[in-house]
């Protein structure tokens, strides 16, 4: 693996959830860019006002719906490496399987692009590295 350097983009998926937002924030602190997901704008506007003093080294995207095919298709581009702190918000206890399609969405993105975590024996969690 080959460490990924600030100031380097990252994604952190979730990035209006209670750890996420503490990744966010320790991915700012040390330099890094990063481009966090929510599913709303209006929802996560005090991210924007929380981070303030990084500027534009903040961007937030929309992904409604995280466990869609193809839903971090577009949030990947142009990063170097994924934190994937989200997980889909649902009462289904009998079938969970949202969160396995939110992971295998994040991996298939990934494997779109030379850049963040490409690696088959990655978990769905990653640092700031790349393969």
């Amino acid at each position: 693996m080959v460490a990924v350097s600030p100031p380097a983009k990252v994604l952190v998926t979730g990035a209006n959830g209670y750890l996420a937002v503490w990744t966010v924030k320790k991915y700012l602190e040390a330099g890094y860019s990063v481009r966090g997901t929510v599913r709303s704008l209006s929802k996560s506007a005090f991210l924007k006002g929380q981070f303030a003093e990084y500027g534009e080294r903040l961007e937030l995207v929309v992904v409604e719906d995280i466990t869609k095919e193809g839903a971090f298709d577009d949030a990947v581009k142009g990063v170097d490496a994924i934190a994937h702190t989200a997980s889909p918000f649902h009462y289904n206890a009998i079938d969970p399987g949202g969160t396995s399609n939110s992971n295998r969405n994040t991996l298939n993105a990934c494997a779109m692009g030379d850049a963040a975590a490409q690696s088959s024996s990655s978990p769905p969690c990653w640092g700031p590295y790349r393969s």
